[in-house]
């Protein structure tokens, strides 16, 4: 598992937790909530295990006479339940924040996972100049390893022509698979289409980078 896979874990963890709520409150609660607009908050984990704003969601203030009773209520729900979800109701915000303990975990490994991914991909970026070719064919276990490693390394291959009046051909994108006959590109942009590259030796690589997207706060979708 590399962090792309675990990260899909995370989102499927908290909606489950979340959708365990949804499912669960009486319908005088439910109607108070904006169900549309739930955010996993990614950088308000904590080491410690004890925090309160992993996931938020708006609460419609004018439904709502007392906040208290509201957290309360959810919070009983959650230890009636065993739900082990914590909950913040934040009357100034009109906002109500869920803490897990096991999502809290999920996200600190997912994040140790791109930390580690990313060191590594940066340690072989560094290197790749010095190495005693850049042909396909002689890196092609090292793009494997790339890979391996992370579903967002950035590579641009170029074949280079001998004849003056044409172009050198250059092909990029995120490796999306490598085998000892081809390498499959994806394109970066919001189109998304393949490319696939026969190995052989005219085939050079020319550009490396990790695409490793930072995630912060991520909408959930019930």
């Amino acid at each position: 598992m590399n962090s792309r896979q675990k990260l899909s874990q995370v989102k499927r963890f908290a909606k489950s937790k979340v959708k365990e709520f949804h499912q669960l409150i009486p319908s005088e609660i439910h109607n108070v909530i904006d169900w549309s607009n739930i955010n996993l908050h990614m950088d308000n984990y904590t080491y410690s295990n004890d925090g309160m704003q992993l996931i938020s969601v708006l609460y419609d203030e004018k439904l709502v006479s007392d906040p208290e009773q509201l957290q309360d209520q959810l919070e009983e729900i959650s230890i009636q339940h065993k739900l082990g979800m914590y909950v913040t109701v934040d009357e100034e915000m009109g906002m109500i924040y869920f803490f897990n303990k096991a999502l809290n975990n999920h996200i600190r490994v997912y994040r140790l996972m791109a930390y580690d991914e990313d060191n590594f991909v940066q340690h072989w970026m560094k290197r790749l100049p010095f190495i005693d070719s850049n042909k396909l064919t002689d890196i092609l276990s090292l793009l494997k390893e790339l890979k391996f490693t992370s579903d967002d390394v950035f590579v641009q291959l170029t074949m280079e022509e001998n004849n003056d009046f044409v172009d050198n051909t250059t092909l990029e994108g995120i490796i999306k698979k490598v085998t000892d006959k081809e390498v499959i590109l994806e394109s970066v942009g919001e189109a998304k289409f393949e490319t696939v590259v026969k190995v052989s030796e005219e085939w050079k690589l020319t550009k490396t980078d990790h695409w490793q997207r930072q995630y912060q706060d991520i909408l959930i979708e019930l």
